[in-house]
């Protein structure tokens, strides 16, 4: 137990000594767990005034709680535990400091790289004194420091290849070890380029080194340009546009950033940074574009009219039919609500509303159904009706002026049974596959070309391979078939 007035600290200690308050409250809770480490302090060889002295070895910290903890409670910290040490020189006596802060301290990387560099100078005089060291610097100093001799590699690469900048973040522990070792590889001119412009926080580590990739693009002589010749010899040149580059691509992300030349940019139409050789043929593009955009919307605007005409004339048509069949609306629509058609009618006015002209914008609409999104294309809907009207499904989609039913391209039209009502031997049909399970259609959504033959489907180019008999839910005449115009 030593006064703690007797100790001071050692001019050769460079570990950081602040934030010890959880120290303070440890100490005054538990007491001092751990004695710190001291050497005999003296003047020329002698004791001072006939007292000795101490200088501290290991416990800068703990010395300096235990001080705090004194100024409140001078007699119950008057003196503290410690360990002397007495080291045969001064070199030795900082190696044991190092040694003993090492086991002792959770080090920075920072840190680590700091004491590993001062063991490895203090190993260098200690051979120059003619002290064996036994194998490599690197592989001793790392055994030393408990880290392995390929983290010692990265750090010095930290050490000699970082930038001021960026080492301040780094060893105020605002950058990761990664991060920094990543950034130490790249040229220092690239490190000040994204310094500032970049928050290379946001990057993962594993793509700096493409940041760096990026950046030797813009402004190395990496990227060739056919566009910039040389006048007499018409040898291509390099890409001159990496400034302009550069001040796009540092506010985006890594994946985002530009990626080559501008004339193959997925942002070239949009990019108000584009390079002025590549201009002229993205307005050119751009024209292109325009003119096909304006064909595409016309043609739908043709198809959008040709599908109201459609639709118009689909329930002019049934409203004839039902008239003509001598039923109400009411009476229609309820012998419609228990047939496929039913999803599209809410009630007798829905039905009522399509007939005399329903309006195509939604704006126009009472509720949140409009005529277009009744466009009658099933040919189950429109089968309902037929049935129900005694008509031909050809008169109701405006295939032909007869409304009497019967005709073979009507029939064609009609999904048969596959189970009920098989096709004749030798047919090809379309069929319609499905799934059954628990009772239910699981309806697919394609129809195959078979060959019905001996009470069996079949794929018509290979007779040998069969298709599952339970899978065919319906079929119609192939021959027969035609896409319905609308």
């Amino acid at each position: 137990s030593i006064p703690i007035g007797r100790i001071a600290a050692n001019d050769k200690n460079f570990y950081d000594t602040t934030h010890v308050d959880d120290l303070i409250d440890s100490i005054a809770l538990n007491g001092l767990l751990e004695p710190i480490i001291v050497a005999p302090d003296v003047c020329d060889g002698q004791i001072r005034n006939g007292t000795q002295f101490y200088r501290i070895i290991s416990g800068h910290r703990r010395f300096k709680a235990f001080s705090k903890l004194a100024e409140t409670e001078p007699e119950k910290y008057k003196t503290i535990p410690a360990i002397i040490r007495e080291p045969k020189n001064e070199i030795v006596e900082e190696l044991m400091l190092i040694e003993a802060n090492r086991a002792t301290r959770v080090m920075s990387s920072a840190d680590t790289l700091k004491q590993a560099e001062r063991y490895k100078e203090l190993l260098v005089s200690l051979k120059e004194q003619g002290v064996e060291i036994p194998g490599r610097l690197r592989d001793v100093v790392a055994e030393a420091m408990q880290i392995s001799a390929s983290r010692l590699a990265r750090l010095e690469v930290i050490r000699k290849g970082l930038i001021p900048e960026y080492r301040e973040d780094w060893e105020a522990g605002r950058l990761s070890e990664s991060a920094a070792y990543e950034l130490a590889r790249l040229l220092p001119a690239h490190q000040k380029q994204i310094h500032g412009n970049v928050k290379i926080t946001d990057y993962p580590t594993a793509y700096i080194s493409t940041l760096g990739e990026k950046l030797n693009m813009y402004f190395g002589p990496g990227l060739k340009c056919d566009r910039n010749r040389d006048a007499k010899t018409q040898i291509p040149g390099y890409c001159d546009h990496g400034t302009e580059m550069w001040a796009v691509s540092k506010k985006k992300t890594i994946w985002s950033m530009c990626r080559g030349c501008c004339a193959d940019c997925y942002d070239r139409l949009t990019c108000k940074s584009v390079c002025p050789r590549v201009a002229p043929d993205v307005e050119k593009e751009k024209e292109n574009r325009k003119k096909k955009d304006d064909e595409v919307k016309a043609t739908r605007k043709q198809q959008e009219i040709e599908s109201d005409r459609y639709v118009t004339a689909f329930w002019t048509r049934e409203k004839a039919a039902r008239e003509a069949a001598g039923i109400t609306l009411e009476d229609a629509f309820s012998k419609l609500k228990d047939s496929d058609a039913y999803p599209f009618l809410i009630d007798d006015k829905d039905l009522m509303q399509q007939e005399n002209g329903y309006p195509n914008d939604p704006k126009d609409a009472d509720d949140d159904y409009w005529r277009n999104e009744d466009d009658p294309n099933d040919l189950d809907v429109v089968s309902a009706f037929a049935d129900l009207y005694g008509c031909s499904v050809n008169y109701l989609m405006g295939r032909s002026d007869s409304p009497s039913p019967g005709s073979v391209a009507d029939l064609a039209l009609r999904w048969r049974d596959a189970q009920r009502d098989p096709p004749q031997d030798g047919t090809e049909i379309l069929a319609l596959c499905g799934e059954r399970e628990s009772g239910f259609e699981v309806w697919c959504q394609n129809i195959n070309l078979l060959l019905y033959r001996n009470g069996r489907f079949w794929h018509p180019e290979l007779p040998e391979l069969e298709y599952p008999h339970t899978r065919v839910i319906g079929w119609i005449p192939s021959p027969l078939w035609e896409e319905p115009q609308c």
